[in-house]
């Protein structure tokens, strides 16, 4: 009898985390409803530090961030949109070069996006633009280098440490009987 090539290679904790999520979220409701209270600390452990740094990264001003987020995100947005999702496969500098063709994100839009009213939303825009996050185009404004090389290096790498292992956890924590 032959083995498979995962089986002789080992384990792949990759592939082990991404069946655990999906057999969760096929029965989510049921799992969830067993561990309410267990999940909800759980989230809160991964959730507080985040929104710390967030609030410590923008000077306490959680509407900067929201509007930085959605100027980013709206720029970003073709890149994981249905079908587009090989966009993220791209290696690294690919990807990186893609980035020079973001789409601009009014301060309107960011405003009802973000749930921010439109006039503090305005003044948000003009706060980032400030402080180089993010420059006009096309009639919009788009995130810039700058504002990933705050973000991306430090925080972002952080975030998605802490986010594998609360994802982890709560594989383990719902995923059982």
């Amino acid at each position: 009898m032959n083995a498979s090539p995962s089986a002789i290679a080992g384990p792949d904790p990759v592939a082990d985390l991404v069946a655990g999520l999906e057999r969760l979220l096929r029965d989510f409701d049921r799992c969830y409803e067993r561990r309410p209270m267990a999940t909800t600390i759980v989230l809160t452990d991964f959730l507080l530090p985040y929104l710390r740094d967030l609030y410590r990264t923008f000077d306490g001003d959680i509407a900067l961030a929201l509007v930085l987020g959605e100027i980013g995100h709206a720029s970003t947005r073709r890149f994981t949109e249905a079908g587009r999702r090989d966009a993220l496969d791209l290696a690294e500098a690919d990807l990186r070069q893609m980035l020079g063709s973001l789409r601009p994100c009014n301060a309107l839009s960011a405003s009802l996006a973000s749930g921010v009213p439109r006039e503090t939303a305005r003044r948000k825009v003009q706060e980032l633009a400030q402080r180089g996050w993010i420059a006009e185009h096309d009639g919009g404004w788009v995130a810039t280098a700058k504002a990933g090389e705050t973000f991306v290096p430090a925080f972002n790498r952080e975030q998605a440490r802490r986010l594998l292992a609360t994802a982890r956890r709560l594989v383990e924590l719902l995923g059982r009987g």
